[in-house]
């Protein structure tokens, strides 16, 4: 049963809405596209396990995925997390390109990739690390206490992977994502015994759920990035251009004449992942650059937000899943 399924994390749409918005010279514009790729990356690999977990006995296993869980020390996130009556399994996902070469002595990896070379730890060490901190967390929750295993996948699909000279073999923790059905069965025949029963498992589960508290970077703060920085106007779906005007209760594009009825639904959602899921009619007229207060009021009413406060300091609560 997959209990937290794999959405696009909270983060990567908050880094898709400032790159959109940021322009191609302003100096973060690098380091953001930078983050993103490599936030993509990374969610490229968890969509890969979520394939091959989809074929696992929903009523042998629970499943939950991009956990991201607080001790002592912080924050620390788990791609995914396999729970069933007798183990559980810690899956950590590499979604890296090229040729990977493993160095069991020095505990690194290397990343051979469009002629250039970078250095990694061995992900065995993170995922024990992941491992470690999941059961004192357990412990602390007063869990009982059952089998628990940690492996490292693979899951670019055109990833090579190799030994340095120095090195006897790859731990048989680390495999491509292919193998990963084949392990998860090996491990349910060798924990045969059933350790908690589905009751307690369930109660994990809700602990786990609670307990989860995703990753919501504040990146205008985070990256110095002023609110001015940000492209203000509602894109244009067609031609990806800002500024597009309302007339007659749609939305048309300067440039290439294209017509839409819903255009401030994706800059409404730009608005939350960039700013706050609060706004005014003030707030929503400089940033849609719409300079009617009653267009602005009309675009607010049909949406039918909740709302705070009295008229003249009123303010709305935009929610992402009605700005579709």
């Amino acid at each position: 049963m997959t209990v937290k399924q794999l959405i696009k994390p909270i983060k990567i749409q908050k880094l898709e809405a400032v790159n959109e918005r940021l322009p191609l010279s302003h100096p973060q514009k690098m380091l953001i596209e930078d983050t993103l790729n490599r936030e993509l990356a990374g969610y490229k690999g968890e969509v890969v396990l979520d394939y091959y977990l989809k074929f696992l006995n929903k009523a042998e296993f629970f499943i939950l995925q991009n956990i991201r869980l607080e001790d002592t020390n912080g924050f620390f996130q788990i791609d995914a997390l396999v729970i069933s009556k007798s183990f559980m399994l810690i899956i950590d996902s590499k979604y890296l390109a090229g040729k990977i070469t493993f160095d069991t002595e020095l505990k690194q990896i290397l990343q051979h990739y469009n002629g250039k070379e970078k250095v990694y730890s061995d992900p065995l060490l993170q995922v024990t690390l992941q491992e470690n901190r999941l059961k004192k967390w357990m412990n602390k929750m007063k869990v009982p206490q059952m089998p628990l295993r940690s492996i490292v996948v693979f899951t670019n699909p055109s990833v090579l992977l190799e030994l340095s000279l120095q090195s006897a073999k790859i731990d048989e923790r680390i495999m491509r994502s292919q193998a990963l059905l084949s392990r998860i069965e090996y491990y349910h025949n060798y924990f045969s015994v059933e350790t908690i029963a589905e009751k307690e498992i369930k109660k994990l589960v809700k602990q786990i759920w609670k307990q989860h508290k995703p990753d919501i970077p504040d990146y205008l703060s985070k990256l110095s990035i002023a609110s001015n920085d940000i492209i203000k106007g509602i894109q244009c779906d067609a031609c990806f251009m800002f500024g597009m005007i309302r007339y007659n209760g749609i939305w048309i594009c300067k440039k290439c004449n294209h017509k839409s009825k819903n255009a401030h639904l994706k800059a409404l959602r730009d608005y939350v992942l960039i700013y706050s899921k609060e706004i005014s009619n003030k707030q929503l007229r400089e940033f849609l650059l719409v300079y009617s207060r009653s267009i602005s009021q009309k675009i607010l009413s049909s949406l039918k937000l909740k709302h705070t406060g009295t008229t003249k300091d009123r303010k709305y609560l935009l929610d992402l899943d009605d700005l579709q």
